[in-house]
């Protein structure tokens, strides 16, 4: 609580920085097989104010953990995909994810946003005030969205959805994992759970109608 707190300070612009971001969490679990049904999306969109639902949204269509989401920068959209260098325990990784119909129209949206804030950040992303979320901020208000709807269900899981949305795109599981970073028994658990093999098959049709010269 005393790190949202802070958190919630810099969003304000009362302090530049401070120390307590980088704290571990201690207990971690493993809930890669549980998603957010599109019922429940569409709940939790409805109760999030702009421009958190650009967020939200980004993170359906995306699949980005929830500090590369709010560290993306502007200059990361490269028309079919984004691609950007971030920084993770210490060392320099590159990421590069597909931008598909439906994350198209996030960033857009997203840009168009940015474009009417006074100030407009580095990152693609931005609060009404044209700053950067911190990840912190982000959980905040993630959390104050979910409490309007009643759903037990945590920011991570909205990653699982992310990958039922590339499977049903025509995806293959290895892809999917490099995209999000998952071990590749983690995407077939999704994929066994939730997607349907006719729903592969037409996004693989379509996909293949598309390539066609």
């Amino acid at each position: 609580m005393l790190v949202r707190l802070l958190n919630y300070a810099v969003d304000q612009g009362e302090t530049a920085d401070h120390c307590a971001g980088n704290i571990k969490h201690l207990h971690s679990s493993n809930r890669a097989d549980i998603i957010w049904l599109p019922e429940e999306i569409e709940a939790l969109l409805k109760a999030a104010s702009m421009p958190a639902r650009l967020l939200l949204e980004f993170a359906v269509h995306s699949g980005l953990r929830r500090t590369d989401l709010v560290n993306i920068p502007a200059t990361a959209d490269k028309g079919d995909y984004l691609q950007w260098w971030s920084s993770k325990s210490n060392k320099r990784n590159e990421i590069i994810i597909p931008v598909t119909p439906e994350l198209r129209a996030v960033i857009n949206n997203a840009k168009a946003y940015r474009r009417t804030r006074t100030t407009k950040s580095a990152t693609l992303l931005c609060n009404s005030r044209g700053r950067p979320y911190t990840p912190d901020g982000f959980s905040t208000m993630f959390d104050k969205a979910r409490g309007k709807t009643g759903i037990n269900k945590n920011l991570h899981d909205l990653r699982g959805t992310a990958v039922t949305n590339y499977i049903r795109a025509g995806f293959t599981d290895q892809e999917i994992g490099e995209f999000v970073g998952w071990k590749l028994e983690n995407v077939q658990s999704i994929r066994r759970i939730y997607v349907t093999r006719s729903e592969v098959m037409t996004a693989a049709i379509n996909r293949l109608k598309q390539n066609r010269p």
